[in-house]
């Protein structure tokens, strides 16, 4: 039930890329530029929600985006290589037969790799690596309930894929599909 959950989410995001498109049809495609390119550095935030097996969670990160690579890895391709840097906040839970639920905080650091279809329209792809620590632990099951202290901390890796849709010069929606589930939100150019 709860890939059932996922899917539906999935594809009404691709639903909202896809009316939010419209605009793109009418500009130019710039995925065929070899010319050198000046790049932003970025700075986004994101809101997230993701459905597991058994448990779901929900939060918030913020990413900052800086160009190693402005003219990216294919030469006839106008795309850009960013290292990308930031954290998560979440809040987890499970249902099975007794409640279980922590928060977690996630920095990470790793790459996102920038298509530029148009103008208007960007696809990514990233992978990052990080540590998530876990506290506020809270346990019920029936009489016997227990709140913790931090539990502990262990590596944690995303990987994701997205796009960007500039709605304006300097800012534009961001909408992604990784480890962290779905995710939405804005960012701006720096």
């Amino acid at each position: 039930m709860s890939h059932l959950r996922v899917l539906v989410v999935a594809l009404g995001l691709v639903a909202t890329l896809g009316l939010a498109s419209r605009r793109a049809h009418a500009a130019e495609l710039t995925l065929r530029d070899p010319s050198t390119h000046t790049r932003p550095q970025t700075l986004d935030a994101v809101a997230v929600l993701g459905f597991f097996v058994g448990y779901s969670h929900f939060g918030v990160g913020g990413w900052y985006g800086f160009p190693v690579l402005p003219d990216g890895f294919i030469p006839e391709v106008n795309d850009a290589l960013y290292i990308e840097a930031g954290a998560v906040v979440e809040r987890y839970g499970t249902t099975f037969v007794c409640d279980f639920s922590w928060n977690r905080v996630s920095p990470l650091a790793g790459a996102r790799w920038n298509v530029y279809l148009t103008d208007e329209w960007t696809i990514f792809a990233a992978a990052k690596l990080g540590f998530g620590f876990r506290f506020g632990q809270s346990y019920s099951c029936g009489v016997y309930p227990y709140a913790g202290a931090v539990s502990y901390s262990s590596p944690v890796g995303d990987v994701a894929v997205g796009a960007y849709w500039a709605f304006s010069k300097d800012w534009s929606a961001r909408f992604e599909l990784g480890y962290f589930g779905v995710g939405a939100g804005a960012g701006t150019n720096l």
